[in-house]
This record gives structure tokens, C-alpha cells and sequence, in this order.
């Protein structure tokens, strides 16, 4: 009985003492890591400058999930709203179409990093210098983003 007891003390100390923040560190340093962001391998809250195999998963796996949506979003979109706006997506251009005219091709980006550069953990939609959208949903038949400028969103089926 009084082993039991040394091994519960015990087990509880060394569980502490590995539960207890480093007192050195300052705020702003974990919120830098914390902003650094799990797509970073080598970027894990608590873990910083070491690479991880749940980071090197993670980035990995956003790769895969830009790729998904590079992949999906490729095709022809008419507005549920509007069936005059048309978005054409190729492997790496848009182009806007209004009416059947006056098309506007504009080189596009889909990562998880935000026009301002943060990392979230949301997938972003970037057209050409200026336009930021979020992805609401992207699957075969619909197409969901939010401007992010304004927070309006917008509708599209593919055709």
C-alpha cells in the first residue's frame, strides 16, 4: 500500500512538471507561434522549431486539399442569382463573363493562406490582385464563396 502511494505521488510530479508552461516565455512569443500556423511543418504551438510528424501530416494534407479544390473548381459556373454572370475556371485562370460579353480573365489562386496572409485553417480564394473570397462549400455541382471585402456570398451551379 505505501508503494502504491509513492507511485501515484510519483507519477503525478513527473505529470506536472511535464503540464507546466516554461514561466520565460511571454505572451507574445506563443501567439507568434501560434500565428506561424500548423501548415508551417516546423510551426506547432508548444513545440516550436521542432518538425512533427502530425505538421508534416498536416501540411500534407492541405496540399491535398488544394489540390482537391484546384481540381474541382475547373469548369463553367452560372450565379443561381444572376444566370447572366458566368465564372470559367481553367487550371489557373477565371474568367468572369456578364451577359456572353466582355469577358475578364484574371489569374486565380486557391491556398490556406489569406490575401493578408494568415493561415486559419480555411481555404481561400484568390483573383487577381485585389479580389479575396472564402470558400463556403465547393463540390461537382455547386460552387459557395464569400467576398470577403464585404461578407456578401455568392451562389454558382456548375453547367
Amino acid at each position: 500500500m505505501k508503494h502504491s502511494f509513492i507511485y501515484i505521488i510519483l507519477i503525478a510530479v513527473l505529470f506536472g512538471s511535464s503540464c507546466t508552461n516554461n514561466t520565460n516565455k511571454t505572451e507574445e512569443t506563443e501567439t507568434d507561434e501560434l500565428a506561424t500556423g500548423i501548415g508551417a511543418a516546423t510551426a506547432v504551438p508548444g513545440v516550436a522549431g521542432k518538425t512533427t510528424a502530425v505538421a508534416v501530416a498536416l501540411t500534407k494534407l492541405q496540399k491535398d486539399s488544394v489540390a482537391m479544390y484546384n481540381k474541382l473548381i475547373q469548369g463553367k459556373w452560372v450565379s443561381e442569382d444572376d444566370n447572366k454572370s458566368v465564372l470559367v475556371f481553367t487550371a489557373d485562370k477565371q474568367i468572369a463573363i456578364y451577359n456572353g460579353k466582355n469577358p475578364d480573365t484574371s489569374v486565380y489562386t486557391i491556398s490556406y493562406q489569406s490575401c493578408n496572409g494568415t493561415d486559419n485553417g480555411e481555404i481561400y480564394l484568390k483573383v487577381g490582385d485585389d479580389m479575396c473570397y472564402a470558400f463556403n462549400g465547393l463540390d461537382d455541382k455547386t460552387l459557395s464563396i464569400m467576398y470577403l471585402s464585404n461578407g456578401k456570398s455568392f451562389v454558382y451551379k456548375r453547367q
